[in-house]
C-alpha cells in the first residue's frame, strides 16, 4: 500500500502538481507547508514524507498549474442543483472536469491559466433553525449555534472553493475516490467556464450574514423617518431592476425569485428574496459586486444615482418617502432604571479579568503605552496568543491603523501565532484603518459579527494599533475622546469584548507615566486601565500597571522574557517579584558598589551586560554613575570607555584620619577638621560609618538654620557615597 501510493504521488509531482502530506485531520505533516505554495518538493522530500502512511494533499493556485477546487459540503447535497444550473448554460461543461468523492461530499477540480486565481471562498450556505445553543449534528457536520436577532441558527458550509494559498485532501488518500477525469490530466478551462460554475454555485446561497448587506448611510441610523429606510420599508425595487436592463426569469425551488443581468442569455445573475434583500452573484452585474447584498435602497441609489445615497434620498422624499421627525421622543425610546441586582445579571457581579486573572478587564478598553520600539506590539501579540490558547471558542482581531503590515507578518510568524489571532482586511487588500469616520467604524462592527458568524467562536478582544494612526487629524487632536468613546461602544458594549489600544510615550522624563502619553489626554482617560511596557535589556520589558479603575483591583507587574529558539522565538511573561519599595536608581548606586568591591575598572560595555541580568538599563546606571566616584575614561578615539573607582575595593586603607563618634561632642566640630565654613560641617567621618552603618545618620545629626545651608547641604551631600564604607569628600 505504501509503495502504490508513493508511486502515484511521485507521478503526481512529474505531472506538475504540488504535494504536501497531512494526517487523518487534513493538517499537514511537515514543519511548514506554505513554500511549497511556491515549489513543488522534490522526489526526495516527497520519498521522506511518504516512508510511512500519510494522507494526500494538492496545494492550489499558481504552483500547481492555476489549479481550483469547487468542494461540496455536507454530503453534496447541493450538488444536482448546481449541475442542473451549469448545464443551463453550458451543457459539456461538466464533462471537462475531475470529480472525486470526499468522505462528506465531492470535489471538482479544474485547471484556468488565463484567470488569476484567487484564495479561498465561501460561495453558498444555508441557516437553519435550532432549538438552543451548543453544537448541533447536521449531514455527518457538528456546528454551533449561533444567536441571530434571539434566535438560533447553525449555518452549515454548503460549498466553497481552494484557491490560492489553500490545499485540498485528494485520491488516493483514505476515504477518497476518482469518479471522473484523471489527475495526471486535468483538465483547462477558459476564463468564461470557469465564472459559470462559481456563478452557479453563489446562486444556491440561501443565507447572507446582515452586515453583508449594503444598506447606505440611512441605515447606519437606522432612523425611520429617512426617506431611504422608509423606501426599504414600503418600496418596490422590481421597476428599477427592470428600467435598467434586468429580467426576472422565475423563482427557484426555495420560492426566491432569479434575475438576469443585462447582457445575459442564460441562467440567472441574482436573487431577490422577500422584496428586500438583492444577492447579487455575477462577476459581471455592474454595479454591484459579486457575493454581496443589497437593501432596495442601496439598489436603487446605485442605479438610478450612480451610488449618490444623497441625492437619491432627496429624490426619494420628493416621491413622497420618509416623514417628519416628531417633536418628542423620536425613536420611542423608553428609560430603564437598573438597581444593583438587575446590574449583576446584566454586567455580572464584578469586572473579570482576560489575562493572568489581573490585566486587561473583560468587556473593557485597557491602553498599552511604550516607546517607540520597545516591544508594546509584541507583547500585546504574545497576550493575544495567551488568551485565545485557553479558550477555544476565543479570536481576537487586529486592526492595524500605521505601519508597515508585513511587519506584523514577520513578528507573528517567529511567535508561531495562533491562527485565532487574526489582522482585519477587506476584499480589496486594504488592511490599514482610520477609525474617525462612521464608515470605518461600521466596518468594524460589521467586522467583529461577520468573524464570529463564520467561525461560531467569539471575539474576546480588539486590538488597535496604534491610537496614533487611527484618525486623520492624529493623536493630539481634541476629538479624538469622541472617536475612542464610538470605538468602545461598539466594541466593548455591543460585543461585550475587551479593546486593547496602544499608544506611543513623548520623549521626557516626567515622573508620572500616565502624563507621558503621547497625544490628548482624552486618551488614559477613555480606558479602564494602563500598561507601560518599558524595556530593561535587549530581551527582557517590564509590563507596569499604571491604572486601574477596578474598585479593590492590584494588578501585579509583570516581566516579559524573549527566548530564541531554532525555529523562532518564546515569550515568557512571568510575574515580576525583583520590585520593591527601592527606586531603580538606588538599586542602581548599590549594584555599582557592589561590582567596585570586587575591581576598580570595567569596560563600560561590561557593566550594562551585568546590569541587564539585574534588570537594569544602561541609562539608569549613567545615572546612579553621576552619583559616585566613579570616573569614565577612554585612551583615544576608537578606544574603549572604560569606568574606574578604587574607593570599595575591600581591605582599603581609609582616607585620611577618623574619629570615633562617642569621642565627638554633638553638634560641634571636631577640633582639626577640614570644614565648610559656611554650614559648620565637618567632612571627618565617625567611626560608625567606617563600620558600615552608613552616613545618612551622621548628616541628620547636624543642625542647619536657614534655606541657604539646606541647600549648600543638599549639594555636598550630593558628592557623598551614602551606604558606603567612607564619606567622601567633593568640591561644592
Amino acid at each position: 500500500m505504501g509503495c502504490e501510493m508513493l508511486k502515484q504521488v511521485k507521478e503526481l509531482i512529474e505531472a506538475g502538481l504540488s504535494i504536501i502530506p497531512v494526517n487523518g485531520e487534513k493538517r499537514p505533516t511537515v514543519p511548514e507547508w506554505t513554500p511549497y505554495q511556491k515549489r513543488i518538493a522534490s522526489v526526495f522530500e516527497i520519498e521522506n514524507w511518504f516512508s510511512e502512511k500519510r494522507n494526500v494533499a494538492i496545494v492550489c493556485g499558481k504552483v500547481s498549474g492555476n489549479l481550483e477546487v469547487i468542494d461540496f459540503d455536507c454530503e453534496a447535497e447541493a450538488l444536482k442543483q448546481w449541475a442542473t444550473l451549469v448545464q443551463e448554460q453550458n451543457k459539456d461543461l461538466l464533462d471537462k472536469v475531475v470529480m472525486e468523492k470526499s468522505p462528506h461530499g465531492v470535489h471538482v477540480i479544474y485547471k484556468c491559466k488565463e484567470a488569476t486565481i484567487p484564495g479561498n471562498q465561501k460561495l453558498a450556505r444555508k441557516a437553519i433553525e435550532v432549538p438552543g445553543p451548543g453544537e448541533h449534528q447536521y449531514r455527518g457536520k457538528r456546528l454551533k449555534a449561533q444567536k441571530i436577532n434571539g434566535v438560533y441558527y447553525i449555518v452549515p458550509e454548503l460549498i466553497e472553493t481552494r484557491g490560492e494559498g489553500g490545499y485540498c485532501v485528494i485520491s488516493p488518500s483514505e476515504g477518497y475516490e476518482l469518479i471522473q477525469g484523471d489527475f495526471l490530466n486535468i483538465p483547462v478551462i477558459t476564463p468564461e467556464e470557469r465564472d459559470i460554475l462559481i456563478e452557479c454555485a453563489r446562486a444556491l446561497n440561501q443565507w447572507v450574514s446582515p452586515s453583508q448587506i449594503y444598506r447606505g448611510p440611512s441605515e447606519f441610523h437606522k432612523n425611520p423617518n429617512l426617506p431611504g429606510s422608509d423606501f426599504n420599508e414600503r418600496g418596490d425595487v422590481r421597476p428599477t431592476l427592470k428600467k435598467h436592463g434586468w429580467e426576472h426569469v422565475g423563482n427557484g425551488h426555495d420560492g426566491r425569485e432569479r434575475w438576469r443581468r443585462p447582457g445575459k442569455d442564460k441562467g440567472h445573475s441574482a436573487t431577490l428574496t422577500d422584496g428586500k434583500v438583492f444577492y447579487v452573484f455575477s462577476s459581471n452585474g455592474h454595479p454591484f459586486e459579486a457575493g454581496r447584498a443589497y437593501n432596495p435602497f442601496a439598489v436603487y441609489a446605485l442605479l438610478e444615482h450612480g451610488g449618490d445615497f444623497h441625492k437619491a434620498s432627496r429624490a426619494l422624499a420628493a416621491e413622497g418617502y420618509g416623514t417628519s421627525p416628531k417633536a418628542k421622543n423620536p425613536k420611542g425610546r423608553k428609560p430603564r432604571f437598573l438597581n444593583v441586582k438587575d446590574m449583576e445579571k446584566e454586567f455580572g457581579k464584578e469586572t473579570k479579568m482576560i489575562f493572568r486573572d489581573d490585566l486587561i478587564p473583560e468587556a473593557n478598553p485597557c491602553l498599552f503605552v511604550a516607546r517607540e520600539g520597545n516591544g508594546k506590539s509584541t507583547n500585546v501579540a504574545q497576550i493575544s496568543k495567551e488568551i485565545v490558547s485557553k479558550d477555544p471558542n476565543a479570536w481576537v482581531l487586529w486592526v492595524a491603523t500605521e505601519g508597515f503590515v508585513g511587519d506584523h507578518s514577520d513578528k507573528w510568524h517567529k511567535l508561531r501565532m495562533s491562527e485565532r489571532v487574526v489582522m482585519l482586511s477587506d476584499d480589496k487588500g486594504e488592511y490599514k484603518l482610520q477609525l474617525d469616520s462612521w464608515k470605518d467604524q461600521k466596518f468594524l462592527d460589521e467586522a467583529i459579527e461577520t468573524l464570529e458568524m463564520e467561525t461560531g467562536g467569539k471575539v474576546v478582544a480588539v486590538v488597535i494599533d496604534s491610537i496614533r494612526g487611527m484618525q486623520r487629524m492624529g493623536e493630539n487632536d481634541p476629538k479624538l475622546a469622541n472617536v475612542m468613546s464610538a470605538i468602545n461602544s461598539i466594541v466593548c458594549d455591543k460585543h461585550k469584548a475587551a479593546c486593547i489600544y496602544i499608544a506611543h510615550l513623548k520623549k521626557g522624563q516626567e515622573q508620572n507615566r500616565l502624563n507621558r502619553v503621547a497625544g490628548s489626554t482624552a486618551i488614559t482617560s477613555s480606558v479602564r486601565a494602563v500598561y507601560t511596557v518599558e524595556r530593561i535589556s535587549e530581551f527582557v520589558c517590564r509590563i507596569i500597571p499604571d491604572k486601574s479603575n477596578t474598585l479593590g483591583h492590584n494588578p501585579k507587574t509583570y516581566k516579559s522574557i524573549l527566548i530564541q529558539t531554532d525555529d523562532g522565538y518564546e515569550i515568557s511573561i512571568v510575574e515580576d517579584d525583583s520590585q520593591d519599595d527601592e527606586t531603580a536608581k538606588s538599586k542602581a548606586e548599590r549594584f555599582l558598589i557592589s561590582l567596585f568591591k570586587e575591581k576598580t575598572e570595567y569596560l563600560a560595555t561590561e557593566i550594562y551586560k551585568l546590569g541587564a541580568i539585574e534588570g537594569l538599563s544602561s541609562t539608569v546606571l549613567k545615572k546612579a554613575k553621576k552619583n559616585l566616584p566613579i570616573k569614565v575614561v577612554h585612551e583615544g578615539v576608537g578606544a574603549p570607555w572604560i569606568w574606574k573607582c578604587d574607593l570599595y575595593k575591600q581591605n582599603q586603607a581609609p582616607l585620611g584620619k577618623t574619629e570615633k563618634m562617642e569621642e565627638k561632642k554633638p553638634n560641634k566640630i571636631n577640633k582639626g577638621a577640614k570644614s565648610d565654613k559656611n554650614l559648620g560641617i565637618s567632612t571627618r567621618v565617625p567611626q560608625e560609618c567606617q563600620e558600615g552603618q552608613g552616613c545618612q545618620e551622621y548628616l541628620e545629626e547636624l543642625e542647619w538654620h536657614s534655606s541657604k545651608k539646606q541647600n549648600r547641604y543638599n549639594n555636598l551631600s550630593n558628592h557623598f557615597c551614602l551606604n558606603s564604607d567612607y564619606l567622601i569628600e567633593g568640591e561644592i
